[in-house]
């Protein structure tokens, strides 16, 4: 799902993922799209792999034990679910050598999105929203903002954890900035708005009076200032949709009527201001 557009090296590095036999599968290819290099990486468990990292050095994805229950192929569900307890691996797979190295934690999550990271020689820092439990054919599930922490010479991976954090489902990370993040946060199965973080502290939050947002919010720089775009729509009439406008700096809020109904969604498509 998530493409990467390497602006510096002018390529695109993209994955895939073969489900009959557990393979990660990593592609770079040239800005016309004819294909410069693959990569292949076994995978232990039932590979749905939604993102991934690309660093200077790596690429990383992560390896959660996730399930199919063979007797919901006939159902009008996705019949894949996490493993609770069973450990999950994170595969870091070197660009130049093609070397992977697997890292274990001793339980099981899964991540869509990635927020930020970093690696040096020693150590990989990931930023992400993890989830405890899932199952794809529910809409209702839970998403913790949590760093996680590798230590390349011993191994050993440890997950942080801000308990303020805890208490808010938050997907969709946006980085902006140099070191800011921002989410939006699910409050009974819908988007009450959305939350600023520095690390795992909290910035700030912006919570939305009488709207709810749907889709995927974005933030773009408009003369030097960062503005976060999402689609919203009234809390009672779903046809009065609105293009929310929020100054990053001042929380200054502005909306553009649409004149059309909004339904909710995950992804927005928005044009750049240039």
């Amino acid at each position: 799902a998530h493409s990467k557009v390497n602006d510096e090296n002018d390529i695109v590095e993209s994955i895939d993922y073969d489900i009959f036999t557990k393979q990660f599968i990593y592609y770079v290819l040239d800005n016309d799209l004819q294909l410069y290099e693959t990569k292949k990486v076994p995978t232990k468990y039932f590979p749905i792999i939604h993102d991934f990292i690309s660093t200077n050095y790596s690429v990383i994805f992560t390896d959660s034990p996730l399930t199919m229950e063979h007797s919901k192929m006939n159902v009008n569900e996705i019949p894949v679910s996490l493993v609770v307890g069973k450990p999950t691996f994170i595969n870091v797979l070197n660009k130049v050598s093609s070397d992977v190295s697997k890292y274990k934690f001793n339980n099981s999550f899964y991540i869509f999105h990635y927020a930020q990271w970093e690696e040096d020689d020693y150590h990989i820092s990931i930023y992400a929203p993890v989830y405890d439990e899932l199952e794809l054919s529910k809409i209702d599930i839970h998403g913790f903002y949590r760093k996680i922490y590798i230590h390349k010479f011993t191994g050993e991976v440890t997950m942080e954890k801000n308990p303020v954090l805890e208490k808010l489902n938050l997907d969709f990370p946006v980085k902006f900035g140099e070191d800011k993040v921002i989410l939006r946060n699910i409050k009974d199965r819908i988007c009450d708005g959305f939350v600023i973080c520095k690390g795992l502290d909290i910035v700030h939050k912006i919570f939305l009076e009488n709207r709810f947002a749907c889709g995927e919010h974005r933030v773009f720089e408009i003369e030097g200032k960062p503005y976060l775009i999402s689609y919203t729509f009234n809390i009672n009439n779903n046809k009065d949709g609105f293009i929310t406008i929020i100054d990053l700096e001042t929380y200054e809020l502005i909306e553009i009527p649409l004149g059309t109904e909004l339904y909710f969604g995950f992804h927005s498509i928005y044009c750049d201001n240039k």
